[in-house]
């Protein structure tokens, strides 16, 4: 009874890219581990949508805007 849709965690047009946290350069197109550390490689993160909390904050106001003494 299947229903001809794709599972949710499967995206169209987009390859999952495993990463090794401690060397970005160690990539792989399946999970696995990085042969430098033996850690396990995580998904990479889209190029194109930054991680939320890791906008640059904005400035915090100084004043000295100048009009006021």
């Amino acid at each position: 009874m299947g229903h001809g849709q794709p599972a949710p965690s499967q995206e169209k047009g987009t390859a999952t890219t495993y990463t090794c946290p401690h060397h970005p350069e160690v990539q792989s197109a399946t999970p696995g581990v990085c042969p430098k550390c033996k850690m396990d490689l995580v998904p990479a993160a889209p190029a194109s949508a930054p991680k939320p909390g890791t906008q640059t904050p904005e400035p915090a106001h100084k004043g000295g805007h100048g009009g006021h003494p």
